[in-house]
């Protein structure tokens, strides 16, 4: 298969997936009512957006996985585990 029927059947497959996965998201109440609310369109907006991952859930979480993974030696001391406020 030339490159161009690869790019092309991947890029079938992802469209396919990304509205499969809205379709999804569109027929869960609760999910499309935090979509409508933010002005989400698309699934890569839902999955980039706070309503998905927040922030202010996640981030101190991350500190402490990466805070346990420096502590055993998988990333280097030097390495500053701290949030930044944007």
């Amino acid at each position: 298969m030339s490159v161009e029927g690869q790019v092309g059947e991947r890029t079938h497959l992802y469209v396919a997936r990304e509205e499969s996965g809205w379709q999804r998201y569109m027929s869960v109440p609760r999910l499309k009512a935090m979509c409508d609310e933010g002005g989400i369109t698309s699934l890569a907006q839902m999955y980039t957006s706070p309503y998905k991952y927040d922030p202010d859930h996640y981030v101190p979480k991350s500190l402490q996985i990466l805070e346990v993974l420096q502590q055993r030696g998988f990333l280097p001391s030097t390495l500053r585990l701290t949030q930044t406020e944007e």
